[in-house]
């Protein structure tokens, strides 16, 4: 199974979510771990453990920036779609 498969079976099952969390997740996923990730199988995974921080790093980095633009508005609504 790679990552991107995984990734949406794991989005169908977080049901709990509030919309501007499952907003962000999905922006997130599509912004940088799919796009390094997608086509690895998660067997490989524990093979790129540099490759994986990074995207991480970056992932937080990105998340951070997020939250420090929309912080008091609630409005993940305009963040830019990608990868649909």
């Amino acid at each position: 199974m790679s990552f991107a498969e995984w990734a949406g079976r794991w989005q169908e099952t977080t049901t709990n979510l509030r919309p501007n969390t499952r907003a962000l997740h999905g922006y997130l996923l599509r912004r940088l771990l799919l796009p390094a990730f997608g086509d690895t199988a998660l067997a490989d995974m524990a093979g790129r453990d540099a490759a994986i921080a990074a995207a991480l790093d970056e992932l937080i980095e990105a998340a951070s920036t997020l939250a420090r633009e929309r912080r008091g508005r609630g409005d993940l609504r305009r963040l830019p779609v990608t990868g649909r």
